[in-house]
């Protein structure tokens, strides 16, 4: 087996799962959702630069108009996504509250954020998706003992217990796996707000009044003096301990005007690992549609023949 090409395909795994993790702010904190980030953006830089070559060919090919359409069409999602993701970076770094301490309050900043990250999640998903041959055969040169001797996962005894089960056993598991994958992935768009970062940029904002820094928003202000001295001195005493009541059950449910009312996620293990299931299935459900769309011209040349 090519350790290097072996070495490659882990990285991209630890890309893959270092940038669903982030996907959900609340799975390790504020401070890990800004220090990975650029972490991961380092990362990415790398994996461009692992791949400069494919990338300069492909763009000298391109330039010179001998690529086919299909390795156009992968050229310029893998342009969308970096571009996806330098936004995502730089509007990253304009509302950081933690690593540069920056808090910009422009809302372009958030909406750019938010839907550059679901962006590249699509066209990650792409990406992946037009590439699934050559995963495919990667995986499948690990578990296959080659001429030459056998494979890192054979060596480990990892790749043993797969390749005894029979291979009509193997492609019923396959099956289930994409099955369960769809099926996770189509919940997963259905309860994050993916879809609701993709329309940020075509959603009407409210015009909120500006609120000096340090100043109760009048939603939860009390009421005012004049309003006060109107009313009895039993109903003022009810209207502050209301309103103080209102404040605590929208700070412990989450239910304020920023939430819709959805109970906030508790930093640890247990969201960290909901938000890498939900995020991964997603990613994969777009990359396994994308792998079917791309087989179709190869199944429909076989049948005519």
């Amino acid at each position: 087996m090519n350790v290097k090409t072996a070495i490659r395909l882990a990285f991209d795994l630890l890309l893959l799962v270092a940038m669903v993790l982030l996907y959900n702010k609340r799975a390790f904190g504020i401070a890990y959702h800004e220090i990975t980030g650029l972490a991961l953006f380092a990362l990415f830089t790398v994996h461009l630069l692992i791949n400069r070559r494919w990338i300069s060919a492909i763009t000298a090919r391109l330039a010179g108009g001998t690529v086919t359409a299909r390795t156009a069409f992968s050229y310029a999602v893998s342009l969308g996504a970096l571009i996806a993701f330098v936004l995502v970076g730089i509007s990253g770094i304009a509302i950081s509250r933690v690593v540069f301490d920056i808090n910009s309050t422009w809302p372009v900043w958030k909406i750019m954020h938010k839907t550059g990250a679901a962006v590249a999640l699509i066209l990650i998903g792409i990406h992946v998706g037009l590439h699934h041959a050559f995963i495919l055969g990667m995986l499948r040169q690990w578990f296959a003992v080659p001429e030459n001797g056998p494979s890192i996962l054979h060596v480990l005894g990892l790749a043993r217990p797969l390749v005894a089960i029979p291979s009509r056993f193997r492609s019923a598991l396959l099956k289930i796996f994409i099955v369960a994958v769809l099926a996770i992935g189509a919940a997963g768009f259905a309860t994050t707000p993916f879809f609701k970062w993709l329309s940020l940029p075509f959603t009407p904002r409210r015009t909120v009044p500006h609120t000096p820094s340090g100043a109760t928003p009048p939603s939860l202000a009390p009421p005012a003096a004049t309003d006060m001295a109107r009313t009895p001195p039993l109903s003022r005493t009810a209207a502050v301990a209301g309103n103080g009541f209102m404040q605590r059950t929208r700070a412990r449910d989450g239910s304020g005007p920023k939430n819709s009312g959805r109970p906030r996620d508790v930093p640890g293990i247990a969201t960290a690992a909901k938000t890498l299931c939900l995020y991964i299935c997603m990613t994969l459900s777009i990359a396994i549609v994308t792998a079917f769309i791309d087989t179709l011209p190869g199944k429909a040349g076989r049948k005519k023949t």
